[in-house]
């Protein structure tokens, strides 16, 4: 597995990437599985550009051509619990939650992705993002 994001909740590590020979599926397709030492988080038919976890869930954003989806899963079972794509998210450098949803930034484009409800919007910003 090329490892391709780090987040360490609560001292646990969550380990997210592809595998080494990565496939250019139509779908996207994430597995999570608990180790005794980290929790690793890999993402078949995509790039993982960003990665943040809390106690019970991982949110993963995995890009794929000229999109990205945004994917939540249970931290204990590897259950996906949701997920939405972002149309024309070709990156995410930058991911945060907010009282809105979850905030993805690729260079100009900024996206507030609302799991709960399945959607999405996108705008342009002024320039580059760097951090926020």
């Amino acid at each position: 597995m090329q490892v391709q994001q780090l987040a360490c909740p609560a001292g646990t590590p969550v380990l997210a990437g592809t595998p080494t020979r990565n496939s250019q599926e139509t779908t996207v397709k994430v597995t999570l599985k608990n180790a005794d030492e980290a929790t690793v988080v890999s993402a078949v038919g995509g790039r993982v550009d960003a990665l943040q976890a809390s106690k019970n869930t991982v949110v993963i954003a995995v890009n794929f051509g000229e999109d990205s989806d945004l994917i939540e899963l249970d931290r204990r079972s590897g259950r996906e619990l949701r997920r939405v794509t972002v149309k024309g998210m070709d990156s995410s450098s930058l991911l945060r939650h907010t009282r809105d949803g979850w905030v993805m930034v690729s260079d100009n484009t900024a996206a507030v992705v609302d799991l709960n409800k399945g959607t999405s919007r996108t705008f342009d910003l002024p320039g580059t993002l760097t951090s926020f």
